[in-house]
């Protein structure tokens, strides 16, 4: 990935254990936290999870930043329960308590707003995955203009990181070889 200049890697306060930040207390807090920290100009954006919401909110409401957006077993804000997907609030708070609590009780939904999205866009999920099923890319495919699905099969959707290694778009975003429709 070195020739495509430096790569940002984000972890978010109060999560992963990381230090919390006080100015933080809610995904809207999150959202500044993060554009403050983004490097000039447009780049191509590979979200997980919670990411996937703040990513796709920076392509709707910062679309010059956004070349590419990879959106990986997420929610891309969007209320998930009613598409099917499994409550994961419980265990995840009971596994990771000193979540901020903020996190827990957000409802972000873009639904609406999701066929502003001009950036290419890739939706990774896992055929097997309860919290981000099938259904969630569907959903976000069918609002996203343009948005193609790649599924992993038999398995919870694994990281960007070993997903690099089925995706090569997820190692070289630039490929004119991808079928996944993220193409200059």
């Amino acid at each position: 990935m070195a020739d495509l200049g430096p790569v940002h890697v984000y972890g978010f306060p109060g999560f992963g254990g990381l230090a919390g930040d006080p100015g933080i207390k809610s995904l809207d807090d999150l959202f500044g936290w993060l554009v403050e920290r983004l490097p000039p100009g447009a780049s191509d954006v590979i979200a997980q999870s919670m990411g996937g919401a703040l990513a796709a909110r920076l392509a709707l409401e910062r679309p010059e930043r956004v070349e590419r957006l990879v959106l990986v077993a997420t929610s891309g804000g969007v209320d998930v329960a009613r598409l099917g997907a499994a409550e994961w609030r419980h265990d995840y708070r009971a596994s990771q308590p000193d979540v901020p609590t903020w996190f827990m009780d957000d409802r972000t939904d873009l639904s609406d707003r999701l066929g502003e999205i001009r950036a290419p866009t890739l939706l990774v999920s896992s055929d097997a995955d309860p919290i981000s099923p099938p259904s969630v890319a569907r959903f976000l495919a069918g609002r996203i203009p343009g948005a193609r699905i790649a599924t992993v099969a038999g398995g919870l959707t694994p990281s960007p990181t070993s997903a690099r290694r089925k995706w090569p778009l997820l190692s070289d975003p630039t490929s004119r070889q991808s079928d996944c429709g993220l193409k200059r």
